[in-house]
């Protein structure tokens, strides 16, 4: 029998279910999106661009769904004091979670639009984020600065990083959708700047690389590389 929570428990290998699921379903269901109809212009993305959206959406899917149920398996916990479950139920809520998980993993990529993924990163980073925060080793690490909860060297910090580095491949993926978006505006006459898409795509971008680089470059690393990227 197993705890709903803490160490090897329910939730634990409930998240990576959830985590896996949400890995493969979004894997497919983006890979998938190239075939629709009106979406030809996908094939137009370069490749370096189009691998950095499909591993942003894929993590930030997963990530999200890995701490989605954690987070439903402490909340149960708290409710269900004491209870352990036999294998019938750890099965039967297994089932249940993978097959949620995949479900609205499912709706969310296959309908992305510009403001679908700009949802989706503001959703991935402030509650990745939150979570750091509120598992940080030092309970009073705001007393130093926010860079602080990356140089703890644990699930936290790895947590905080993460967010980070996903969190900028996210803003590339986006930086795909909003050129589109710009594109078929020059298109329809609405903009006169031909060069619009390719600017703001190539700020997008910068952006994303840097607040990648704000991930993989701890404060503690670096500080001057940090706050570089952070700039």
């Amino acid at each position: 029998p197993l705890p709903l929570f803490g160490g090897w428990s329910f939730g634990t290998v409930a998240a990576i279910a959830a985590g896996s699921a949400a890995a493969a379903t979004a894997s497919l269901g983006y890979w998938r999106l190239r075939s629709r109809p009106g979406e030809e212009w996908r094939a137009s993305v370069s490749s370096q661009l189009t691998v950095a959206s499909f591993c942003g959406v894929i993590l930030a899917h997963a990530l999200l769904a890995a701490l989605a149920a954690f987070a439903a398996s402490l909340v149960l916990s708290l409710g269900f004091k004491g209870l352990e479950l036999d294998a019938f139920w750890s099965i039967l809520l297994m089932g249940v979670t993978t097959g949620f998980t995949a479900w609205l993993v499912h709706l969310s990529v296959s309908q992305l639009t510009t403001v679908r993924m700009s949802n989706l990163l503001m959703a991935f980073v402030g509650i990745g984020t939150l979570t750091s925060m509120v598992t940080a080793s030092d309970s009073e690490w705001w007393r130093t600065h926010f860079s602080h909860l990356g140089t703890f060297s644990d699930l936290s910090s790895l947590l905080f990083n993460g967010t980070l580095v996903v969190g900028g491949l996210l803003v590339m993926a986006f930086a795909i959708y909003v050129s589109n978006d710009i594109r078929r505006r020059v298109a329809s006459g609405d903009l006169l700047e031909e060069r619009s898409p390719r600017f703001v795509a190539t700020m997008f971008v910068t952006m994303g690389v840097m607040l990648a680089g704000v991930g993989l470059v701890p404060v503690d690393l670096s500080l001057l590389i940090h706050n570089l990227c952070a700039s």
